[in-house]
């Protein structure tokens, strides 16, 4: 197999940019409602590293990073990666990115309000060009798309619980689309217990 140095690592960053442009996107449109908690605006991970504002005192912090929720068993278990967990932020997510050396890739975005769920179903919608369906027994909802990221087929399911949201993605080149959904589901349901 013909690999390409570094290009393991260049793929998890253009996907966590795609996904935060998308979600970006998704969200700009919004109109803020004045009686309402302020939505986070997840930021492209290229964007400048400036210190983030305080947030407001009616927006909820996600109880820990993906990293330190998901530990290597559980991980290896639901998606067959094996790979350290690279920390981000993304506006106001928390990333987790797992890449392993055989091109297998893990996203694990947590959002501080239930706001970004219906966000990030537009957001996925438009960037993979289809319609997203509903997913019964996780959260309080949740829905799964299919699509492709650069070059790379992607299961991407986002879920809602209490006032909390995630996205979950895997994307592995090569990878059949069925198996990437049940690894996704399996991924989110240990994310959605942990929330």
């Amino acid at each position: 197999m013909y690999s390409v140095p570094g290009f393991h690592r260049s793929i998890p960053m253009l996907c966590a940019t795609v996904i935060c442009l998308a979600v970006l996107a998704a969200c700009s449109g919004d109109k803020p409602d004045p009686q309402s908690q302020a939505a986070p605006r997840p930021a492209a991970e290229s964007a400048p590293r400036a210190a983030a504002p305080a947030a407001p005192p009616e927006t909820l912090q996600t109880p820990r990073t993906p990293c330190e929720m998901i530990n290597a068993q559980e991980l290896l278990a639901a998606t067959g990666i094996t790979a350290p967990g690279e920390s981000s932020r993304s506006g106001n997510a928390s990333v987790c990115t797992w890449s392993d050396p055989t091109g297998a890739i893990a996203i694990v975005q947590l959002y501080p309000t239930a706001v970004s769920y219906e966000s990030s179903r537009t957001a996925f919608e438009s960037l993979y060009g289809g319609k997203s369906e509903n997913v019964d027994g996780l959260g309080d909802a949740a829905f799964y798309i299919g699509g492709m990221t650069a070059s790379l087929p992607t299961a991407t399911i986002s879920v809602r619980k209490g006032e909390l949201a995630a996205s979950i993605q895997v994307l592995g080149a090569g990878q059949d689309p069925g198996t990437l959904k049940d690894r996704a589901l399996a991924l989110t349901r240990t994310v959605t217990g942990k929330l």
